[in-house]
């Protein structure tokens, strides 16, 4: 075993590891189900199935097995270096929110090029095998079939760049796309040059992706205890603090979105007997601090007629928004009735404003947790105000 293949051996190995480890990672995340985590896991499972073919056909090669094996192993590589062609498109098109449908018939279309392939390649060769079976296979020229192979993961190479240059200004994960850039940039050498698929370019700098990736989920994973217990300890201190009844339900308002990762969080009062308006919003775009709606009237309306909590998946396309609020970019939503002695004294939101997202039960639960502390505040600021004016205060 030459020294630069007993380097590249182990480095494919490092590699795997840490993309296995980058995937029990994110599935320890809290909102592993949203649509764009569940596009980064697929693009990770082809890693995975790229550098375990990576390494068996190393394993072939070094310690010469037969040549079927060497040649299954080859197709493995194969199949995985086409997934994750796919799967880092698919990636870069939900990051930037523009999953649309003729995205989706490009990646789809794709697939069934590789389904179709399958049988071929697994009875024939992508690459021309010459004797004697050593490492130079890895950098002998394309037949008939892989050169077909290769102009169609060039093709998808080159979507992901056009893509993530045409919708950059829309991504908020310059980290995550980078990375995937260069995954790319990668692939594309790799079907030109015979020195990067020899050394496993592809399969290793997919480690190092796989490290970047693990690092952005750390940064955004807010589950620790610490975290909880800080800003639970911020939500009940300013609960306490003597200030305006609007800027209290503000800052529980914000806090509550760290809590919940959600883009906006918002807190309704019943304003009349049957109408809520909003006093507080936390997060990005429009202030919709003000508007008001009857019960009954879109989602926040339902909840407080129901005294049940609900939630949906896209409130964009929901039948039962409210009017007041079709100029909102709303899509998952979740609300909960704000109770206080069996009586709903106002309506706490969560939003997303991007499509990806879909909130669990356990963000519900979350929510509900959460909820009794706004209402407390609530009802503490109403018996402030029936103390201050004791000609209208009675105890009943």
């Amino acid at each position: 075993m030459t020294a630069p293949l007993a380097f590249t051996f182990v480095f494919i190995w490092l590699a795997l590891i840490v993309t296995l480890g980058t995937i029990m990672l994110l599935g320890f995340c809290r909102y592993w189900r949203t649509r764009e985590n569940v596009a980064v896991l697929q693009f990770l499972v082809s890693l995975v199935i790229l550098q375990t073919g990576t390494i068996f056909l190393h394993i072939g090669l070094l310690a010469d097995l037969p040549d079927f094996l060497i040649k299954y192993s080859l197709n493995v590589l194969l199949i995985g270096f086409s997934l994750v062609t796919l799967s880092e498109l698919s990636v870069v098109l939900h990051i930037a929110a523009n999953m649309k449908d003729a995205w989706q018939i490009a990646l789809r279309a794709g697939i069934a090029a590789l389904l179709v392939f399958q049988p071929a390649l697994w009875q024939h060769d992508f690459l021309t095998l010459t004797p004697p079976l050593d490492h130079n296979l890895l950098g002998s020229p394309y037949t008939h079939l892989g050169k077909t192979a290769a102009i169609i993961n060039a093709c998808y190479v080159g979507l992901t760049l056009v893509a993530a240059w045409r919708y950059w200004r829309r991504i908020d994960s310059p980290l995550l796309t980078g990375t995937l850039i260069g995954i790319a940039v990668i692939q594309g050498g790799s079907l030109i040059s015979g020195f990067v698929r020899t050394y496993s370019l592809v399969a290793i700098t997919g480690g190092f992706a796989s490290s970047l990736l693990g690092c952005q989920i750390i940064r955004e994973l807010r589950t620790s205890p610490g975290v909880w217990l800080r800003d639970w300890t911020a939500i009940s201190q300013t609960i306490t603090r003597r200030q305006p009844l609007d800027t209290m339900l503000a800052d529980i308002a914000h806090h509550m979105r760290g809590l919940m990762q959600a883009d906006v969080v918002s807190v309704l009062l019943v304003h009349e007997p049957h109408q809520l308006k909003v006093i507080a919003m936390a997060g990005p775009g429009p202030s919709i601090v003000g508007r008001q709606m009857r019960m009954g009237e879109g989602l926040a309306g339902r909840v407080m007629q129901t005294g049940q909590s609900m939630r949906i998946d896209s409130y964009q396309s929901w039948n039962g928004r409210a009017a007041g609020f079709e100029d909102v970019p709303f899509y998952a939503s979740m609300s909960t009735p704000l109770i206080f002695r069996e009586r709903v004294v106002g309506v706490i939101n969560a939003h997303q404003t991007r499509p990806g997202r879909i909130f669990s039960e356990q963000d519900q639960t979350i929510l509900e947790l959460l909820a009794p502390q706004a209402a407390i505040a609530i009802a503490q600021a109403e018996l402030e105000n029936a103390l201050s004016t004791p000609d209208t205060f009675t105890i009943s």
